[in-house]
């Protein structure tokens, strides 16, 4: 596990052992979170509780 392309190609990045995949594994999740939680922040249910949010707010006064 400590050569080959897999280990040239990221081997800085995650570490040359048997560990490095799981150091993958949690690089990858985070990065589907980024991705979901974005796309989420985009989404018209959002939009609309954001709304919702501030009208009580506003509603509540200072």
């Amino acid at each position: 596990m400590a050569h080959g392309a897999g280990a040239m190609a990221i081997g800085d990045w995650f570490g040359r052992g048997p560990d490095r995949g799981i150091a993958l594994v949690f690089t990858v999740a985070g990065m589907i979170g980024v991705i979901v939680t974005l796309m989420a922040f985009g989404s018209s249910a959002y939009r609309r509780l954001s709304a919702a949010y501030a009208q009580g707010q506003a509603a509540a006064g200072p």
